[in-house]
């Protein structure tokens, strides 16, 4: 199973560069995708610091990245952001 980093979630979760955001979600979609825990909280940073999503879009975005790639169970954004509310 494929793992991806931090930049590739970013891209297709908040966009960015048009072409790179389309590549991010082809792989991200086409199948079963490892994101470690340490991805997942570089992401929640990112999104906060960078982009300025608030804690609720945040969690939102993860959870609907759950339900389109596989996550280790320990790391998954209802687990990992319980806190963001």
């Amino acid at each position: 199973m494929p793992a991806v980093d931090t930049d590739v979630v970013v891209r297709d979760l908040a966009g960015g560069d048009a072409a790179q955001a389309r590549a991010a979600r082809r792989l991200v979609d086409g199948g079963d995708i490892a994101l470690s825990c340490t991805v997942l909280l570089e992401t929640e940073w990112v999104l906060r610091s960078l982009y300025g999503y608030d804690p609720q879009r945040i969690r939102a975005a993860l959870t609907a990245r759950e339900s389109r790639s596989r996550l280790p169970s320990a790391c998954t954004p209802l687990g990992a952001f319980a806190a963001l509310r």
